[in-house]
């Protein structure tokens, strides 16, 4: 499903706060737009936004829909028809309330479940508008509330290494609590003559296990590591093309001692007989090395006696920003475990949390992540052995995003004669994407054509916080993409979810930021795509990116 415009996401979060109860559209004009009482042009903009939002979900129009429905009565209101357990918000506070009535050894896999489905700040498209004020303050204290009986049941069970993950990340949000600091501490101490081991499952029939570890990657003396790499394999890390705290800055500070001709050095030699995909220009690409090679191009580097593998499985744009997707890393894992297998020494093979640092595969969390790493090396393993151990090293601050209890749940689930599945691994490489070609476009529709033109001359003259431009940018890409192959519904949402960027719409509380106008390169691109659309195809192309993530692989 597309991702909500910004009005379009405060009416239903809007609709998710109310906890399924109906809201009228008076309510959501006033606490959406700031508007009371609304106009008829406001009460229009409402049922605009729930259409979209009703295309979005389930392709339902009027009251039709089975996720947002209309409720007869004087006033129109609507409400969000949806189970508990398909709404996080929802399900989250569910599942907390539930695992404070069970005693603590059967409440961790609600309260783990509940913690999973915590991701960064909750509700953060709306805040600052006042309907989400008191729900995300509640939230706040309910998801600490959580944190801390799981803690308490982890170590109820015994299991004081995942007692320890949560109450180190709560202890981070709550620097004053002197108590939390010294629970840490026991929790440290135990670990530690315990051992870090989260979840281990045997596979006899493949003569190899998995393992979920806490600690450092570095550390795993006795493995073979893994290290992500992008696909022109730069190494110089000054924050800009590669951030020296990400596992490849460790690794050439550590690992290496810092010393970067020789890290280069063994790269070199090992992709002399690996032929380049591309050279960049030093005028498009302003840092780092030029040659792009492969994804899933593999590499083997050596640190004394400890042997590494290199996997390209992101691409470095020339913005410097690394992007992936779960094909790509998909692939880059099956062509790891091929080279693993012919050139490994049948030690264990440890790799982290892939794209748990700036280059975040797009689309993956670290459950999916680690999945999709599971899956490729039992699939390999079936057909010969790989490793005799797969080691997944994760952070003690990472381990509660991981859920370990769930994690063992699904190794269970991977015993040999089950169905692996994940992520295509075949490189399907899209074809070069023009907005408009000298062919009708897409839309039938002259209003919706005309709509679009004008909102694309809008963006020129807009004036906007820097943070605002990207989401601009992607919705620019967005309206060039539906002009080229969507129809009119396709182009209408498209259309509105760029003029909901404008300067003009509801902001957040706070103090305004300095705004400025458009970057030179998307006021390029926004010429380009006006020029071939208001003149006709000229044979040149306009190409839109597809993928967006961090500034740094691993």
């Amino acid at each position: 499903m597309s991702t909500p415009p910004p009005l379009a996401t405060a009416v239903l979060a809007r609709l998710a706060v109310a906890g399924g109860e109906p809201v009228t559209v008076d309510e959501v004009a006033r606490d959406v737009w700031g508007v009371a009482p609304p106009r008829r042009g406001d009460r229009v903009a409402v049922q605009k936004r729930v259409l979209m939002l009703r295309r979005l979900f389930d392709r339902g129009s009027g009251d039709g829909s089975a996720v947002i429905v209309t409720e007869p009565g004087r006033v129109s209101t609507y409400r969000l028809a949806l189970r508990s357990d398909q709404v996080d918000l929802w399900r989250f506070q569910e599942l907390v309330r539930d695992a404070r009535r069970l005693p603590l050894a059967l409440a961790v896999a609600g309260l783990s479940h509940a913690l999973d489905l915590w991701r960064g700040r909750p509700l953060q498209d709306v805040e600052g508008y006042g309907f989400a004020d008191g729900t995300i303050a509640r939230l706040h204290a309910l998801h600490e509330t959580a944190q801390r009986e799981l803690a308490r049941a982890h170590t109820a069970v015994g299991d004081n290494a995942a007692a320890l993950a949560v109450t180190e990340r709560l202890a981070e949000s709550l620097p004053e609590d002197l108590a939390l600091d010294l629970t840490v501490s026991e929790l440290r101490s135990r670990v530690r003559e315990e051992g870090a081991v989260l979840a281990r499952h045997h596979f006899p029939g493949m003569r190899t296990s998995v393992s979920l570890v806490s600690g450092d990657l570095l550390h795993q003396s006795d493995a073979d590591l893994v290290i992500g790499f992008t696909d022109t394999f730069d190494t110089v890390t000054d924050d800009r093309v590669i951030h020296r705290d990400s596992l490849q800055g460790q690794l050439l500070r550590i690992l290496f001692r810092g010393d970067r001709k020789r890290l280069d050095d063994q790269l070199r030699r090992e992709l002399r007989h690996v032929p380049a995909v591309s050279v960049e220009s030093r005028s498009d690409k302003r840092l780092g090395k030029l040659t792009r090679y492969p994804l899933g191009t593999i590499v083997t580097l050596w640190a004394g006696e400890q042997q590494i593998f290199g996997v390209a499985y992101s691409r470095m744009g020339n913005d410097l920003a690394a992007r992936s997707s779960s094909q790509d890393l998909a692939h880059g894992m099956e062509r790891l475990w091929e080279h693993t297998a012919r050139h490994g020494r049948r030690r264990p093979v440890a790799i982290g949390l892939v794209g748990a640092g700036l280059a975040r595969v797009e689309g993956l969390g670290p459950q999916e992540s680690l999945a999709t790493v599971v899956r490729s090396f039992l699939a390999r393993s079936r057909i010969g052995t790989v490793s005799p151990e797969l080691r997944l090293v994760v952070r003690p601050d990472a381990i509660a995003g991981v859920g370990p209890t769930l994690f063992a749940r699904f190794l269970r689930e991977q015993e040999e004669g089950g169905t692996i599945e994940g992520p295509r691994t075949d490189q399907e490489e899209s074809p070069g994407m023009s907005v408009y070609d000298g062919r009708t476009t897409a839309s039938d529709s002259a209003a919706e054509y005309d709509d679009a033109v004008e909102a694309l001359n809008e963006v020129l003259r807009w004036r906007l916080p820097p943070a605002d431009w990207e989401q601009v940018s992607r919705s620019v890409d967005a309206l060039a993409l539906a002009l080229r192959d969507g129809g009119a519904e396709e182009l209408l949402d498209a259309t509105t979810t760029l003029e909901d960027l404008a300067p003009s719409r509801v902001v957040r509380a706070g103090s305004a930021p300095r705004e400025e106008g458009a970057e030179p390169q998307l006021r390029e691109r926004v010429n380009v795509l006006l020029h071939e659309l208001t003149h006709g195809g000229d044979g040149s192309r306009t190409d839109i990116p597809v993928e967006s993530s961090g500034s740094d692989s691993g």
